[in-house]
């Protein structure tokens, strides 16, 4: 039988002023989120992002670390205004 661990729960909130990324491009980027563990799955959104703009690959790559990657989908470098980002973990 399967054992059963029991996790908090972090919910919570990280603002991120990821700066320019370049045209059709990827940007890396790191936050501190208090109570992240590493090899626990990680759901992010925001409520709303700059018009051609995604993300992807979210984890916690280290103790209280959010990374993900920032992609610009334009033909255009954007400098885009801070995204404040839900972040959930069970």
């Amino acid at each position: 039988m399967p054992s059963l661990t029991i996790s908090p729960i972090v919910k919570t909130t990280v603002s991120v002023d990821a700066g320019s990324v370049a045209a059709n491009q990827s940007l890396d980027v790191t936050a501190t989120v208090k109570g992240l563990r590493k090899g626990y799955p990680v759901i992010l959104w925001a409520e709303s992002l700059t018009a051609g703009f995604g993300f992807s690959n979210v984890h916690c790559s280290a103790k209280d670390t959010l990374k993900f990657r920032l992609e610009n989908h334009t033909a255009s470098a954007i400098d885009p205004a801070a995204v404040v980002y839900n972040v959930i973990q069970f």
